[in-house]
């Protein structure tokens, strides 16, 4: 949500328009954090005071952010405001189709109560946009699709150079000097399918060739009953765990270094790492489920959430087969330009203007 905040403002404003920008976010002071604690400041201030302040702004157009702060909806004038949609996997799991813990679904129901009153609603993808039409009966023509942009850190390199990137992981990570990589990169969250990588993984080890292969993940460690399986299968030695990388040029070096990128969520409301990692010349496979195949396009492989053999199938094919990696890298370098931030800002202020316009002829 920082990204979209950052990169979305940083475009506005070099945009040639009459409009100006202020950006407000509300945020817990220290007496607050001593008098109520972290928790209770977090809570007092994101249901009470944020709302209270933000409904004292005065602008032509209010641009909520995340609609993880959609109640701001009942201060500001609904007639005037934006909502951008990020997903709708909480409402998903409230309906039982994925997993996610309760203590963070008992607000959602309310928010998405907030997220229609807003004069207009910015989804992420065409899957977010149907998941709210059919899962919470949106209306269809307060809804605008505006994929969001990609970093330009995240690019391609010549293939000589990328071996460089290779030898970084690989040192790093403390791996063989001809160890190959799978990547894979996730939250801490149930729908990022981590068992269908621990499997396909485990169904590689079995063949010879891949005798060298390693699977690197970054960002949120497995859980508990994963790290288990993993014991059970007995590919602990085979499973390289390197933590959060919080600065893109480095996460573009793993990108780039490693020589497939996995993706197989059960469910995502975009799906970032794919198109990264297609960005960066690596041939990727992801699910073929929700916005994924609309993300990735042809450019990727694409396969069920649920077939893990069919992964590690898919895995092998692109490991061995120079002619298929090379088709994959040329689509996904094409794919992943369809994708930027100067495109999301000019759509974003066309659904401002759209929306003020419709204000101005309310009166």
């Amino acid at each position: 949500m920082s990204r979209y905040s950052k990169e979305l403002s940083a475009e506005l404003l070099k945009l040639n328009s009459s409009h100006s920008l202020e950006n407000f976010q509300y945020k817990s002071t220290e007496r607050l954090n001593r008098l109520a604690g972290p928790v209770w400041s977090s809570r007092i201030g994101r249901w009470l005071i944020y709302p209270a302040l933000a409904g004292q702004i005065k602008a032509d157009i209010f641009h909520v952010l995340d609609q993880s702060h959609a109640n701001l909806c009942w201060t500001l004038e609904p007639a005037r405001t934006v909502v951008t949609c990020h997903d709708i996997i909480p409402l998903l799991a409230l309906k039982g189709k994925l997993q996610m813990p309760r203590r963070k679904l008992s607000t959602y129901p309310f928010l998405l109560a907030s997220m229609k009153r807003a004069a207009h609603i910015i989804a992420i993808s065409e899957s977010t946009k149907q998941g709210l039409i059919e899962e919470a009966n949106f209306n269809p023509e307060k809804i605008t699709v505006i994929h969001y942009g990609l970093n330009p850190c995240f690019i391609s390199i010549p293939q000589t150079q990328k071996h460089n990137d290779a030898d970084f992981i690989r040192e790093q990570l403390k791996l063989p000097k001809f160890a190959k990589i799978i990547l894979h990169v996730g939250t801490a969250n149930r729908y990022k399918n981590n068992p269908a990588i621990i499997h396909a993984l485990s169904y590689l080890l079995k063949e010879e060739r891949f005798a060298n292969l390693f699977l690197v993940r970054l960002g949120a460690d497995f859980f508990s009953d994963e790290q288990l399986l993993i014991n059970q299968l007995g590919i602990r030695d085979r499973i390289i765990y390197g933590g959060r990388v919080n600065s893109d040029e480095i996460l573009s070096r793993y990108y780039r270094g490693a020589d497939v990128f996995i993706f197989p969520s059960l469910w995502e409301g975009f799906g970032w790492p794919p198109l990264e990692a297609m960005s960066c010349g690596t041939p990727v496979i992801t699910s073929d489920v929700a916005s994924l195949p609309e993300v990735v396009g042809d450019a990727a492989l694409t396969v069920s959430p649920e077939d893990y053999a069919g992964l590690a199938k898919q895995i092998a094919e692109v490991l061995s087969n120079e002619p298929l990696r090379e088709t994959m890298i040329a689509k996904g370098l094409l794919q992943s330009r369809k994708f930027r931030w100067k495109e999301n800002a000019e759509q974003t202020l066309a659904v401002y203007e759209r929306v003020h316009q419709s204000k101005l002829s309310a009166k």
